[in-house]
């Protein structure tokens, strides 16, 4: 292995090895909504001031929802959605089937809660995975710049 003495090894260990490691999302949302002014009444300063705080907003929003979907950290915006799908399961599904008699509710909240549980551990287990495979791939590319 070669070290370059400019410290360009140094770039190129971060940017393969953690690099892409770091750079692994899932389904990161990126949305800049649009907004509507109507009967605006202020200086240009305020109404640019007011357009540039919207989005500064937004834009802090959505990249902690892009950070938030990073697979290195097991992607927590996939977990809790994917365990919101259970808990609403376990209330719907219950609610739906009282609707319809005690026993229908009854298998209602037996579904309900095998929902949760079938949620919560296939959350719980792919963010595992999640985080494993963003080592692995570090470490393997980590290996490949060692290597050189």
């Amino acid at each position: 292995m070669e070290v370059d003495e400019s410290g360009s090894f140094i770039f190129v260990f971060l940017k393969k090895g953690i690099g892409k490691a770091l750079a692994n999302f899932d389904r990161a949302p990126l949305k800049l909504k649009g907004i509507e002014l109507t009967q605006v009444y202020g200086t240009k300063a305020n109404v640019i001031g007011t357009l540039l705080q919207r989005y500064k907003t937004v834009s802090i929003e959505t990249i902690m929802k892009i950070i938030f979907s990073s697979n290195i950290i097991g992607n927590p915006v996939k977990f809790f959605d994917r365990i919101s799908n259970g808990v609403s399961d376990l209330i719907d599904k219950p609610a739906q089937g009282f609707l319809e008699g005690p026993i229908e509710g009854g298998v209602g909240i037996v579904a309900g809660v095998g929902s949760l549980a079938t949620q919560t551990l296939g959350a719980t287990f792919q963010s595992l995975h999640n985080i494993s495979d963003s080592i692995a791939s570090g470490l393997s590319s980590l290996a490949k710049v060692m290597s050189k």
